[in-house]
């Protein structure tokens, strides 16, 4: 599991930048302004020269909390087992990356770090292991 809380981050630089044909942007840049979106959450992306500063307006809170993985397992009674022919039974779930509860931005995987790579894989794997 892990935990991190407080701080402040931003938003790379990189996701500020306007979108060229070879390059596709996050997806809060839908909500840019126009002159038919006065209303907009983000700034026009072609006049970088004003939007593109590091200023408090691309700060986030960097606290996060996501399961990194997590083992669970059941060993059935030996009697059930027995009556089974089998000296022991498990049942076992393991997963990797399975949840992220919180995640301080809406437009990456907050463990990546980029906006523009894969997501962190989920996997899970169910189990029986049976002793005879």
């Amino acid at each position: 599991m892990g935990l991190s809380w407080g701080g402040i981050g931003s938003v790379e630089s990189a996701a500020r930048k306007k979108a060229e044909i070879y390059s596709n942007r996050p997806a809060f840049w839908s909500d840019h302004w126009t002159p038919d979106n006065v209303n907009a959450a983000y700034p026009a992306p072609y006049y970088t020269s004003t939007y593109d500063v590091a200023t408090d307006f691309w700060w986030r809170s960097s606290t996060s909390f996501r399961v990194t993985n997590f083992n669970l397992s059941y060993s059935l009674p030996r009697n059930w087992a027995k009556k089974a022919g089998m000296s022991n039974a498990r049942i076992y779930l393991v997963g990797t990356n399975p949840i992220n509860l919180f995640n301080p931005y809406d437009y990456k995987d907050n463990a990546n770090g980029s906006y523009d790579v894969f997501p962190q894989l989920r996997a899970y794997s169910l189990g029986l292991n049976l002793n005879l």
